[in-house]
């Protein structure tokens, strides 16, 4: 969940970099980025005057795959990592590709911006806000943790719901319902 958030906030600042750069100086910015979840193997590289590490094997491997998948200015996940932020997340279905170094095609996902979703989450947690700021100065510990759960709730998407919009092949944009 948190490497889409990402991935959506980076893609949100390069659009925006990219077009004060049209304005400046005639030319654009885009970035791909490319999605995996699941264990890695991390090994250090280098000599003793200085060492670096880097992340190796087939989950690295697909991750760099789904970036080289994406066109400029979007990003491409796997079924994986989906199932992983299924409810917080909106995809577009791309089908199955063959990837290059593995023996069956893997399912493809484009991510989404969700702006409705996220436009209530954040209308919701300016309401919880103002109406924790506006409580009583009588208000316990427990209360004060309780309205935090629920604003982290709320901004996190965590209680998000939808239902499928997805059928068959449509190139139609899910949003995964959340339990």
């Amino acid at each position: 969940m948190r490497a889409c958030y990402a991935a959506l906030r980076m893609q949100d600042a390069v659009r925006r970099y990219s077009d004060e750069l049209r304005r400046a100086h005639g030319v654009e910015a885009q970035i791909r980025v490319g999605i995996n979840s699941g264990e890695v193997v991390v090994r250090s590289i280098g000599s003793d005057l200085r060492m670096d590490y880097t992340a190796v094997g087939q989950t690295t491997h697909l991750s760099a795959r789904m970036e080289q998948l994406a066109a400029p200015g979007s990003s491409r996940l796997t079924a994986g990592t989906l199932q992983l932020a299924e409810g917080l997340v909106q995809v577009a279905p791309l089908g199955p590709v063959p990837i290059k170094g593995l023996g069956a095609p893997v399912e493809v996902f484009e991510l989404l911006p969700a702006p409705a979703l996220r436009q209530q989450r954040d209308a919701g947690s300016h309401a919880l806000s103002a109406g924790a700021q506006n409580s009583s100065s009588s208000e316990t510990p427990s209360t004060r943790q309780a309205w935090a759960a629920v604003r982290w709730s709320l901004w996190s998407g965590s209680r998000a719901s939808a239902s499928h919009v997805y059928s068959g092949s449509s190139p139609t944009p899910i949003v995964c319902a959340a339990g």
